[in-house]
């Protein structure tokens, strides 16, 4: 798991022979966690975040 700025994302679990690449990415708002979406190389910009997270690209 790695956050930054409200949002945690969880790289994919894979049960397959290749690792996926992907990121499973939540973001907290008022009292829990919510589903934000999943992929790879999010834009820390457009969510947000200044500077760098693990999981941007930017």
């Amino acid at each position: 798991m790695e956050c930054a700025e409200g949002l945690a994302a969880a790289s994919r679990v894979s049960t397959a022979t290749t690792v996926g690449d992907g990121w499973y990415l939540r973001q907290f708002i008022g009292k829990g966690w919510m589903y934000h979406g999943e992929g790879s190389g999010y834009d820390c910009k457009d969510l947000g975040i200044e500077g760098s997270a693990p999981f941007g690209v930017s």
